[in-house]
């Protein structure tokens, strides 16, 4: 049996709004793709601390598949739901 989860990142805030965004994500993965674990992680050094984290799980985990996506600003797709959000809707 294959079991999915999935770590988000999050640059983090003083205000705790800043996760709302995330919190919406994790909800939303969990709706359309029921039993997978969402997890949120936190951490401002995210780029330079994920890979030896990585490394660390694969380490530990060697049956376990772990794939690092982009950052979501930097998937393609994302940036064109971001930039035709406002041309969609009228002003």
């Amino acid at each position: 049996m294959t079991r999915r989860g999935v770590v988000l990142f999050g640059h983090g805030s003083r205000d705790p709004a800043w996760r709302e965004p995330m919190d919406a994500v994790a909800r939303r993965i969990a709706e359309k793709a029921p039993g997978t674990r969402v997890v949120l992680g936190v951490g401002k050094h995210a780029r330079q601390d994920l890979p030896a984290l990585v490394a660390a799980a694969r380490a530990a985990h060697p049956k376990v598949a772990f794939e690092v996506l982009p950052s979501v600003g930097e998937l393609p797709e994302v940036i064109e739901v971001l930039a035709d959000a406002p041309i969609r809707k009228p002003l």
